[in-house]
């Protein structure tokens, strides 16, 4: 293929953003080895622009801005090529859109990159409006979420825009990042069309999104076969969260019901840590058919 552009187009044909001034008046694409081809616009028809986007991938302007690692991920979310993996190495998905393209990409990118947010964060555009930043390594943030909404709110002002933007939860296994990014991506989308008005998405949300989607209500306890263990978790979720109640309504010591739920979470995850994920474990297990839904914890005692 790229021999034939190189004979269709001998004196045109350009290898990399530098080797022109106005990167902008290109046409570029990637190749079938993820290399970056450029054409000047002005020599190619509106057919033979759709022709060749039938044959090789469209690269928007910001990508020809990317360093290595960046040219890594891209080369592996948007096609078939392998990611240079360190299986124990955290990473994490920031999934955003804008309201409009910014006016100054590269300087908006670089913004992004720096941030202290993102750590140095690799940026990869998607089309000109949407993108993902991807962090890997450990977080010493352990209060992300105010110090990140600040910063997308002073990145509206400062490029009059409007931005969307959905930090997902951290990973540990690079060998499966793509299906993590492509559940993300359409998660992120029911987000935007629930919430048009939110700023920014967060990882205590993506049970109940995933639930409301989806309808997949015992999602939660998909994996647990203890009915003695549920039976004890929606007491507990009945009982308000107090271990007293619950322990006397269970006939049980509350060390015994800490063990319990201690053993739960163990199997389970950290459900019963967060609101956003207690509601979720609750509907789960009412809809087992089991339990009497949402009784009061002194409505059966005499």
């Amino acid at each position: 293929m790229i021999e034939q552009l190189k004979e269709l187009y001998p004196e045109h044909i350009v290898y990399h953003p530098s080797h022109v001034s106005s990167p902008e008046t290109y046409a570029w694409f990637y190749t079938q080895r993820y290399e970056v081809i450029g054409l000047p616009h002005e020599q190619l028809s509106p057919r033979e622009r759709a022709l060749l986007g039938t044959f090789l991938q469209r690269v928007p302007l910001p990508d020809l801005y990317y360093e290595d690692r960046e040219k890594q991920w891209a080369a592996y979310l948007n096609g078939d090529a392998n990611l240079p993996t360190d299986k124990n190495k955290p990473y994490r998905f920031y999934h955003f859109f804008l309201s409009h393209t910014p006016d100054d990409q590269e300087t908006f990118t670089a913004t992004l990159r720096n941030a202290d947010p993102f750590q140095r964060g690799n940026i990869i555009w998607l089309t000109e409006r949407e993108g993902v930043i991807i962090t890997e390594g450990s977080e010493p943030n352990q209060h992300a979420d105010p110090s990140l909404f600040s910063f997308l709110q002073a990145l509206q002002g400062d490029f009059m825009l409007d931005i969307h933007m959905y930090r997902a939860k951290q990973h540990l296994n690079l060998a499966v990042a793509k299906v993590h990014f492509q559940r993300e991506q359409t998660r992120f989308q029911h987000f935007k069309t629930l919430f048009p008005s939110r700023l920014l998405f967060t990882p205590s949300e993506e049970m109940l999104i995933d639930l409301f989607v989806n309808r997949e209500w015992q999602s939660p306890i998909s994996n647990e076969n203890d009915e003695e263990l549920l039976k004890t978790v929606f007491v507990y979720l009945q009982s308000q969260l107090n271990l007293s109640k619950a322990a006397k309504r269970l006939h049980i010591h509350r060390n015994t019901l800490q063990y319990r739920l201690d053993k739960f979470q163990e199997r389970n995850g950290p459900l019963l840590n967060d609101f956003s994920t207690i509601v979720p474990v609750y509907i789960a297990i009412w809809l087992t058919g089991e339990y009497a839904p949402f009784m009061h914890i002194d409505e059966d005692q005499p």
